[in-house]
C-alpha cells in the first residue's frame, strides 16, 4: 500500500504526463519541432523559428533551404493562427511546469 505523500507524488507525475500530451495532441507534430531556446514551425512555404526567450518575439522564416527570408510577412500572416496557438500552448505548458 502506497503511502499519502507516495500517492500525491504519483498523481502529480499522472497530471504533468497528461498536460504534456494533451499539449503535443493539440499541436500538429508534423509541423512544430521544439527544444529549450526555440522552436520551428514547418509551414508549406517555410519554416518558422520561434525563440522561446522571455518578452521576445522576433521570429525568423527560412525556406526550406535554410536560408533568411527578409521579406517574411506574407508568410506570417499565412500562419499567424498557428503562431497564437503554438505561443499560447507553450505559455499553458510554463504555467503547468511551475506549479
Amino acid at each position: 500500500m502506497r503511502q499519502p505523500v507516495e500517492d500525491e507524488v504519483h498523481d502529480r507525475r499522472a497530471d504533468q504526463h497528461e498536460q504534456r500530451q494533451a499539449h503535443l495532441a493539440l499541436l500538429d507534430l508534423d509541423r512544430v519541432i521544439d527544444g529549450w531556446n526555440e522552436l520551428g514551425l514547418w509551414t508549406p512555404d517555410a519554416i518558422i523559428r520561434v525563440p522561446l526567450a522571455d518578452r521576445v518575439f522576433d521570429v525568423e522564416v527560412y525556406d526550406r533551404g535554410w536560408n533568411l527570408i527578409a521579406d517574411d510577412a506574407e508568410i506570417l500572416r499565412a500562419e499567424e493562427e498557428t503562431l497564437h496557438l503554438v505561443a499560447e500552448e507553450c505559455n499553458r505548458f510554463l504555467q503547468g511546469a511551475d506549479s
